[in-house]
Parts: structure tokens; C-alpha cells; sequence
């Protein structure tokens, strides 16, 4: 059986940096949000324009209604992006994709989703593959077939990513800048935990589950455009 690490401390993301004194300090001066299991409907505190889109932070809401929690970006490391709240759950990032979480009873251990969201297209179609922890703590791999639709609204590109397969339907939504970075999203960690919302403090909430895009297509002068 593999022997897997479920939770990952505040001091162990420590060792991981450089110079870090200072992140147990952020981490309780600024993640003052609901805990995971804490009361729902807490809200974040208040945050200076700088610090919302920093991208130093990141606001998460937990399966089950738990609550929403503020995590710090602690570590990154070969293009991922991992952020802790005071709990500490940390979730990794890989280019706006959750590919990892520790801290919950059923973790995503590892994910390979797919392309980066950048690179996602209308009517494309690509294979996901999600590592989870069951019950019995071995990992399940689930591999799903993903289609894509994309489309823009205000300068910004919403992106709905359907996957189906051994059962399971599942639905990624995201919406990006201009620049590709994530603004929100609503991301599968797995069949025990469920979503998790995903966004930049600064972004509005985005109702859930409406669908991002209703028929629109993104329009072929931004594909050609972003395809140079």
C-alpha cells in the first residue's frame, strides 16, 4: 500500500523556500477567512486593490459548503503554484489547473487534466487523467475524455471543459485575462470531494452552475491572433 502524506505544515512549505520567514507571518495576518469545516458564509477580509491582484493569494471555497477560506501562495516550483491556508490545505496550480491538494479527507493526489487553458480551443477534445485517495487510502486513477467550448465576454475568455467516462461527468469552468492568467474557476478534485472554487480575491462571484458560455463560440480573429 502506498503510504501517502495527506497534510503538509506550514513549517515542512518553509523548508521548501528561501527566505520565508515572512510566510507564517502573511499567513496569519492576512488568511483571516472560515477554515474548512468552519462556518459557512464567513467572508474574506478586507484586502487593499494591491494585494487581490497580486496573485499571491488566492480564494477558495471547500466542498461541501464548508466555507470559504483566503490560502497564500507558499511555494512555486517548476511552473506550479502551491497556496496554503492557515489549516493548512494547500492546493497546487499547474498554469491554472488544479492538480494537486493536501489536507482534505480524500486528496487529489496528483492530475494530469490537460492542456494548459491557454492552449484550450472550441470543439478541441483531449484526455484527463485525476490520481485520488479513496476511502481505504489507495489511489484510484480515473481517466476521462474531455470537449472543450470557449468563448469571450468583456474582454474576457470563459473557458467550459466537459468530461465523462467510468461513470463520471464532470464540468471545469474557468474564465482568464487577456494574459492568460486565472481569474475564477470551478475545478474537480475528485468523486468524494467534489468542486472547489478557485478565484482571484479581487473577481466577483460567477453563478454556479449556469453555464459560462451559451452557444458563442470564441471568435476565429482571436483564434487566429493567439495561434502566432
Amino acid at each position: 500500500m502506498a503510504v501517502i502524506c495527506r497534510s503538509l505544515s506550514i513549517f515542512t512549505l518553509c523548508l521548501l523556500l528561501q527566505g520565508c520567514a515572512g510566510t507564517v507571518d502573511r499567513l496569519k495576518s492576512v488568511v483571516q477567512a472560515a477554515r474548512p469545516g468552519g462556518v459557512a458564509g464567513q467572508t474574506i477580509p478586507a484586502l487593499t486593490p494591491a494585494q487581490a491582484r497580486s496573485g499571491q493569494l488566492l480564494s477558495v471555497e471547500l466542498p461541501g459548503g464548508a466555507g470559504r477560506a483566503l490560502a497564500a501562495r507558499v511555494v512555486t516550483t517548476g511552473g506550479a503554484e502551491t497556496f496554503s491556508t492557515t489549516d493548512p490545505l494547500t492546493l497546487t496550480l499547474r498554469q491554472g489547473r488544479l492538480v494537486e491538494t493536501r489536507g482534505l479527507p480524500q486528496d487529489l493526489i496528483s492530475a494530469d487534466p490537460g492542456p494548459p487553458l491557454s492552449a484550450l480551443r472550441s470543439g478541441a477534445r483531449h484526455s484527463g487523467l485525476w490520481q485520488v485517495i479513496g476511502p481505504d487510502d489507495q489511489v484510484t486513477d480515473i481517466r476521462l475524455d474531455c470537449a472543450v467550448k470557449v468563448c469571450r465576454s468583456g474582454g474576457l475568455r470563459r473557458i467550459e471543459e466537459h468530461c465523462t467516462g467510468l461513470g463520471f461527468s464532470v464540468i471545469n469552468q474557468f474564465v482568464t485575462n487577456a494574459a492568460h492568467s486565472l481569474l475564477w474557476s470551478r475545478q474537480w478534485v475528485g468523486p468524494a470531494a467534489g468542486y472547489a472554487l478557485l478565484q482571484r480575491p479581487d473577481q466577483p462571484d460567477v453563478p454556479v452552475p449556469s453555464p459560462l458560455c451559451s452557444g458563442e463560440r470564441e471568435p476565429p480573429s482571436y483564434l487566429a491572433e493567439n495561434a502566432k
